[in-house]
């Protein structure tokens, strides 16, 4: 795993703004509530559990906070707060608290807690709202629908893929899908700040994105219409990097984006997989590779580990 002694909570949180104010601006309280509630359950959960477990406190160094707002960013907008909260817990409780820091955990917390909620959950896990500003009323609307990567998959005919006007729609964030997922501009600045930081490298980011770009074009879908859609850059910036269930060597994350990148659209684009996106099940997937991904391109030296 990740030989990194911590993650810097700070420069995610900051890099998130974008992500999540623009969550705010389309989806308005739904997305506040979610993120808050999301947020506070996560850091209550790991509370409660250093209390019992008498344990580091680990509830106050930021990484349940941060899972908390990346779970809720991964949620449909009008869910309900059960659902966050059972989402939080598990995140919290079954995935974070019994590796003791989140930097050593075996799987991406939040994507582990999304994937039981679809499991468990699955009707209002799959409900979306799609949001648009009303210049005249001064208010959110929201309309119900499926998603961009829904129609892709199971009914093509019923939008043109190839109009410029729906790329952009998916680019500004006029479409239906996750809090944080709907607006690439926003998970693109965020992702630039990620970077400029140096919080997280780019490797997995950018041979995530690029497989998917690949991928695209040998099987004749649209690139961009792919990479825009979905959850596929916000888990390529700020999901598949950002914990501890990655490589630790350069090489090893370029691998890891890689086969996250080909899982992802195995399962976008088989059709007996049943599910329009691939991406939490691909990072979980590729999370279980990472100790053998870390012995196959790790090198020692006389002196160590090069």
């Amino acid at each position: 795993m990740s030989s990194t002694s911590r993650i810097p909570v700070l420069k995610i949180l900051a890099s998130l703004l974008p992500v999540a104010s623009t969550s705010v601006f389309f989806f308005g309280m739904d997305a506040v509530r979610t993120i808050s509630v999301c947020a506070i359950a996560s850091l209550l959960c790991e509370y409660a559990a250093n209390i019992v477990l008498k344990s580091k406190r680990t509830a106050f160094d930021g990484t349940s906070v941060l899972t908390g707002i990346l779970l809720a960013l991964s949620l449909p907008p009008g869910i309900s707060c059960l659902y966050a909260i059972l989402g939080s817990m598990f995140a919290i409780l079954v995935v974070k608290i019994p590796f003791g820091e989140q930097e050593q955990t075996l799987f991406n917390p939040v994507m582990a807690a999304r994937t039981f909620l679809l499991m468990a959950f699955t009707a209002p896990m799959a409900t979306w709202s799609k949001g648009a500003w009303n210049v005249s009323a001064g208010d959110i609307e929201t309309t119900t629908s499926a998603t961009p990567l829904t129609h892709m998959k199971f009914d093509l005919a019923a939008l043109d893929w190839s109009l410029p006007e729906v790329a952009e729609d998916l680019f500004f964030g006029y479409a239906n899908g996750s809090l944080g997922e709907t607006s690439a501009l926003a998970i693109l600045a965020g992702g630039t700040m990620l970077f400029a930081t140096k919080a997280v490298s780019p490797a997995i980011p950018l041979s995530f994105v690029s497989t998917v770009a690949l991928f695209s074009l040998l099987c004749g879908s649209s690139p961009v219409l792919e990479i825009l859609s979905g959850g596929l850059l916000l888990g390529a910036f700020f999901l598949a990097p950002c914990f501890g269930a990655t490589p630790s060597t350069v090489r090893g994350k370029i691998i890891f984006g890689f086969g996250c990148g080909i899982l992802t659209m195995l399962i976008r684009k088989i059709p007996g997989s049943g599910f329009p996106e691939g991406v939490a099940f691909a990072i979980l997937a590729m999370n279980a590779t990472t100790p053998l991904i870390d012995i196959l391109t790790s090198r020692k030296t006389a002196g160590g580990e090069a």
